[in-house]
């Protein structure tokens, strides 16, 4: 990854308490910032309903340079569409659960 890069956190939204979901994904946008890194967080966007916040989502996603999933994500269907897409668009998917903050994970898919 390259500074500015902008990239995408991807993880468990909707099957967690709200208040922690809320704050793994921002220590995990602040850690990034912290290094550089320009952030789309999914969970500051506004939404009437699942499916319109994944619309919203998908959107942000595609413009992204790397997708990185958080910890918990096999547990959330968004984040699996997520990933999916990404890895279909040839975006690289990145791990929290394999490098923690060490912005030069050892696997990368895509």
């Amino acid at each position: 990854m390259d500074d500015h890069d902008l990239v995408y956190l991807s993880g468990s939204i909707t099957n967690r308490c709200p208040r922690e979901s809320k704050s793994h994904f921002d220590t995990i946008e602040q850690a990034l910032i912290a290094k550089g890194y320009l952030v789309v967080n999914p969970t500051v966007i506004e939404s009437s309903d699942w499916f319109d916040g994944m619309k919203q989502c998908v959107k942000k996603l595609v413009d992204c340079d790397y997708v990185y999933m958080l910890s918990g994500w096999k547990n959330s269907a968004g984040a699996n569409i997520e990933r999916t897409l990404a890895m279909n668009l040839k975006i690289p998917v990145v791990y929290e659960d394999d490098n923690a903050f060490n912005l030069k994970p050892q696997r990368i898919d895509g």
